[in-house]
């Protein structure tokens, strides 16, 4: 698995502008902040095939891969390499050391960041179990609603 920093890329990202980085958060994490250069395929959207494709993805250059914090992008570079894709990195840290490290980002000033996916699963599986605990004062059964969302 090959993984570089941000503060490792961004000086080779200023040198070859041809390099490809691909943003795979949300198109609303995209808009709000993100490093200059990135383009955004969401991973819910991701088709490794038509990546490679639409973007002239080849072994001959790697592919740099950004997501918020890594877990995403090495989700898409997996999806990559099994499409076979073989020199594709995975960015450590995401934007979010991105951001930390201060290197050139846009970012829309003046409004409250999105909430990431994983984030809103959390509100909402929270959200519905605390719903079954409370009915469950008015029938038993409403627990099973939470004994299924504490299930996973």
């Amino acid at each position: 698995m090959s993984t570089i920093t941000p503060k490792e890329l961004q000086p080779k990202l200023t040198a070859d502008p041809t390099l490809k980085l691909i943003d795979v958060r949300t198109s609303a994490e995209y808009d709000y902040e993100r490093a200059v250069g990135a383009v955004n395929v969401p991973l819910n959207d991701f088709d490794a095939a038509a990546v490679i494709r639409q973007h002239g993805l080849s072994n001959e250059q790697p592919v740099y891969l950004i997501c918020k914090m890594g877990g995403r992008s090495q989700k898409a570079c997996d999806q990559l390499r099994a499409a076979g894709l073989t020199s594709v990195v995975n960015v450590t840290g995401g934007t979010d050391r991105w951001i930390a490290d201060q290197l050139p980002a846009i970012k829309r000033e003046g409004e409250k960041a999105p909430f990431a996916i994983h984030r809103q699963v959390q509100l909402l599986a929270g959200g519905l179990a605390l719903a079954g605990a409370l009915l469950s004062f008015v029938h038993p059964r409403w627990a099973l609603l939470s004994a299924f969302i504490g299930a996973g």
